[in-house]
């Protein structure tokens, strides 16, 4: 999950992921932590549990997101791109509008048959803009791993 190829180009596949037997000696290997071995990544990652909910952001992801590490934890990925449905209750996840989310749609599609998405594009609704994002998964172990290929924001045309 490092770089990310060129769209349109052979190389779409991810294919730098990380095996079951990998991630366990990351976690358990002396001094090597899983959040310093995301942070070596350069592109913008999260790690995400089955449910959606973010275990732990790259240093990366968080600087896209312009929040702190510590914020980003816990969090439904509508709460971390300011999804303006994810402030209603319910919350993320569990409105109406929640089950066309291209993010938790990948998520789930790769936490159930364990194959990777690629570029899914995917458009979070802010109050004053859209943001579109080309998203990729890989599942890692139990968890998943969402990279942020690309990012555009585009000011809402008001009805």
């Amino acid at each position: 999950m490092g770089e990310a190829p060129v769209s349109g180009s052979d190389g779409d596949a991810i294919t730098h992921g990380i095996c079951d037997d990998c991630l366990n000696n990351i976690l358990f290997q002396e001094g090597t932590s899983m959040q310093a071995f995301l942070d070596s990544l350069n592109a913008p990652i999260m790690l995400v549990r089955g449910n959606g909910t973010v275990q732990m952001p790259n240093r990366a992801a968080a600087d896209l997101l312009r929040m702190p590490h510590g914020s980003v934890a816990g969090r439904q990925p509508g709460e971390i791109f300011e999804c303006q449905h994810a402030r209603f209750p319910p919350g993320c996840g569990k409105t109406i509008h929640c089950s066309g989310c291209a993010i938790r749609m990948a998520i789930k599609k790769t936490i159930e048959t364990g194959r990777s998405v690629v570029h899914l594009p995917a458009t979070v609704r802010q109050d004053d803009c859209d943001v579109r994002l080309l998203i990729s998964t890989e599942k890692v172990g139990p968890m998943i791993l969402l990279r942020i290929d690309e990012v555009n924001t585009e000011k809402s045309s008001k009805d």
